[in-house]
């Protein structure tokens, strides 16, 4: 079987979540622009220097936004 590796971003998703900021306040606030937000909340992809500039204004690790997980090249439904 062939696999392919994808970024998911639940665990940003969590974070935030369980930090009590929403959307806007990720715009408003932490200067993120609205396509990034969009692209974190879908899964899409989004560039290395938006991973450094989400890391630094929320104060936390790669890790603490994105998670490589491996899916099997012909399932290639959204990850949540």
């Amino acid at each position: 079987m062939a696999y392919i590796r994808v970024f998911s971003f639940k665990p940003f998703r969590e974070m935030v979540k369980k930090r009590g900021i929403s959307r806007n306040r990720l715009h408003t606030h932490y200067g993120i622009p609205h396509s990034t937000i969009d692209s974190l909340y879908k899964d899409k992809s989004i560039t290395f220097n938006s991973l450094q500039d989400i890391c630094e204004a929320l104060d936390c690790n790669l890790e603490d936004v994105a998670v490589i997980l491996r899916k099997h090249f012909g399932d290639m439904s959204r990850v949540d």
